[in-house]
C-alpha cells in the first residue's frame, strides 16, 4: 500500500496519537519477514541488511521497515527516528522512536516484532510498551490502547482474538464437552473408545479448519509464529509436548518458497499438518504420505535458527 493511501484512508477526526496508532496497525498488515535474511548465511544478511531497500518490496527486516515507519510517520506530521543499542552483531537490530505532539511525548516501537500480532488481531507488544531499553520514554496502558483499537476497528466488540481464544481455551480444556464434540462428528465411535490423542487430533482438526487468521499472514514466518500462539492458547502443556513445527524447503533453496510442518506424535503414529503461506487450507498426512510428498516434489528439512523462535521475547 502505497503512503498516499494509508494517510488517505485514516479515520477522519482522529487524534495525532490515534493516528500513529493508526499507521502502526496499518503498516503491519502488508509486511513479512525476510526469510533470505533469517535463514540466510551471514553473507547473505550482510547483502540484505547493507541493501538499497526497494519500496514495493514488502519483505522486511528490522533496518527496513524501520526506515519505512519513520517515512510514513514524518508525512503523517508524527516526529520519528531510527534508533538502536550499540551491540557487538554485525546487524544491530533497529527500533523507532516516534512523538505524535514534537518531542513532548515519545513512545518506543519495534513493528517487526509485532506483525504476526497485527494480521492476527492480536494484542500488539511492541508499540508504546514500557521498556528498560531506552530512557525518558512514555508508554501507553492497556485501557488506552484499547480505547484508539476500539475506534479504529482493530477490536471486534472491545475485544481482542487473545481473548476469543480464552474464551475457546475453555471449551476446549472440557473434556466433556470435547468428547461430546467428537461423538457428534464420529457417530459410531462410543465415550470408551475416546483417547487422549484422539481428542488432540480433533483440536487440531479444528483449529486447522475454523483459524481463518492463518490465511491473513503474509509471510512464512507470521504464519508459523501464530501457529505456535494458536497453539499455546489452545492446547494444554502435555498435547504442545506432542508437537514440533518444522520448515520445509523447495529443492532450489528458495527460502521465499518454504512449508510449515506440524508434526504430531502420537502413541501409535505420526500425523502432519503441511501449510502453506497466504491459506489456511492444510494437508493432512501419515508418516507415510509425508514420506512421499517429500520424494516426489523434493522438499526438504531446513534446521530452524534459534532467534526465530523467540523474537518476541526481544526488546
Amino acid at each position: 500500500m502505497k503512503v498516499e493511501e494509508i494517510l488517505a484512508n485514516a479515520p477522519k477526526g482522529i487524534s495525532k496519537v490515534t493516528l500513529m496508532r493508526y499507521i502502526y496497525l496499518e503498516l503491519g498488515k502488508t509486511y513479512k519477514r525476510n526469510t533470505n535474511f533469517f535463514y540466510g548465511t551471514d553473507e547473505e544478511k550482510e547483502k540484505i541488511y547493507n541493501g538499497k531497500k526497494v519500496d514495493e518490496d514488502t519483505s522486511i527486516i528490522c533496518k527496513s521497515i524501520g526506515e519505512i515507519y519513520v517515512k510514513v510517520f514524518q508525512q503523517a506530521g508524527i516526529q520519528a527516528s531510527c534508533v538502536n543499542k550499540e551491540t557487538k552483531s554485525p546487524f544491530p537490530h533497529i527500533d523507532i522512536i516516534a512523538s505524535p505532539d514534537g518531542g513532548e511525548h515519545c513512545y518506543y516501537m519495534n513493528p517487526m516484532d509485532d506483525l504476526y500480532r497485527i494480521q492476527g488481531r492480536l494484542k500488539t507488544k511492541r508499540f508504546g510498551n514500557k521498556t528498560s531499553k531506552y530512557k525518558g520514554l512514555d508508554s501507553f496502558s492497556e485501557e488506552e490502547l484499547r480505547e484508539m483499537d476500539g475506534q479504529l476497528g482493530y477490536t471486534f466488540k472491545g475485544l481482542y482474538m487473545d481473548e476469543f481464544f480464552d474464551m475457546l481455551r475453555e471449551e476446549f480444556m472440557n473434556r466433556t464437552k470435547m468428547k461430546e464434540y467428537i461423538l457428534e462428528q464420529n457417530p459410531q465411535l462410543t465415550n470408551r473408545d475416546l483417547t487422549k490423542d484422539m481428542i488432540l487430533e480433533c483440536k487440531l482438526d479444528f483449529i486447522m479448519k475454523y483459524i481463518t487468521e492463518f490465511e491473513k499472514m503474509q509471510g512464512y514466518i507470521e504464519l508459523k509464529k501464530y501457529q505456535k500462539e494458536v497453539f499455546g492458547k489452545l492446547l494444554n502443556q502435555t498435547e504442545r509436548r506432542k508437537i514440533k513445527i518444522h520448515n520445509l524447503c523447495n529443492p532450489k533453496e528458495d527460502k521465499n518458497d518454504m512449508r510449515s510442518v506440524i508434526d504430531v506424535r502420537l502413541e501409535d503414529k505420526h500425523i502432519y499438518y503441511v501449510t502453506r503461506k497466504g491459506t489456511n487450507e492444510f494437508i493432512k498426512m501419515t508418516a507415510e504420505e509425508m514420506l512421499e510428498y517429500m520424494e516426489d516434489f523434493e522438499w526438504h528439512f531446513l534446521k530452524e535458527k534459534g532467534n526465530l523462535d523467540r523474537p518476541e521475547e526481544r526488546e
